[in-house]
C-alpha cells in the first residue's frame, strides 16, 4: 500500500509539472516576420474596422476647423476696445504709444495665425481618401489625411492661444506700470 500511494504521489506530481509547462495559448517561434497579435494591429490600425469612423472624424475636424475660424473673427471685439482706449487716453491727453504698440503686436500675431489656418483650409478642401460627400475612398490616404488636418488644427489652435496670451500679458503689464497704488 505504502509504494502504490508513493507512486501516486509520484505521478500525480510529474502530471502537474507537465500540465504548468504547457503553453495555454497559441505560442509562435520567432521567425522573421512573426504574427502581430491583435491588439498590436489595433495600435497600428485603429480604424480600420469602422470606415464610418473616419468620417465622423473628418465632419468633427471640418467643424473644429469653422470653429477656429469663427474665434480668431470674434478678436475684432478685442481691437475696437483697445482703439476705444487709445481715442480715450488722447482725449485725455496722455500717450497712449504703449497701448498702441501692445495692439500692434496683436494684430501682427493675428496676421501670422491666418497663413496657416488657410494651409489647414486647402488640407481640407483637397481631402485625399475622401470622396466629395466625405466618404472614405482610401482608408491609409484617408487616416494620413486626419492626422495632418488634426496636427495643423492644434497647432493653429496653440498659435491663437499664443497670442491672446501675450495680449493678457501686455495689458497686464500696462496696467501695472500706469495704474496708481493706493
Amino acid at each position: 500500500m505504502k509504494k502504490l500511494t508513493k507512486l501516486m504521489v509520484v505521478s500525480i506530481a510529474v502530471v502537474g509539472i507537465l500540465l504548468v509547462a504547457f503553453p495555454t495559448q497559441a505560442v509562435f517561434a520567432q521567425g522573421e516576420n512573426p504574427p502581430n497579435s491583435e491588439r498590436q494591429q489595433r495600435k497600428e490600425r485603429p480604424f480600420r474596422r469602422h470606415p464610418i469612423s473616419l468620417e465622423r472624424l473628418f465632419e468633427r475636424l471640418v467643424d473644429c476647423y469653422e470653429d477656429l475660424g469663427y474665434r480668431i473673427q470674434d478678436q475684432d471685439d478685442v481691437i475696437q476696445r483697445l482703439e476705444a482706449r487709445i481715442e480715450t487716453l488722447i482725449d485725455v491727453g496722455e500717450d497712449p504709444s504703449e497701448l498702441q504698440r501692445i495692439q500692434e503686436a496683436y494684430m501682427t500675431g493675428l496676421e501670422a495665425i491666418e497663413a496657416p489656418y488657410v494651409e489647414v483650409g486647402e488640407l481640407i478642401d483637397d481631402h485625399a481618401g475622401f470622396n466629395d460627400d466625405g466618404e472614405v475612398v482610401d482608408e491609409d490616404l484617408a487616416l494620413a489625411t486626419l492626422e495632418e488636418v488634426a496636427q495643423d488644427l492644434k497647432d493653429v489652435r496653440r498659435l491663437l492661444q499664443d497670442v491672446r496670451f501675450d495680449l493678457h500679458w501686455d495689458l497686464m503689464t500696462y496696467r501695472f506700470k500706469n495704474e496708481p497704488f493706493e
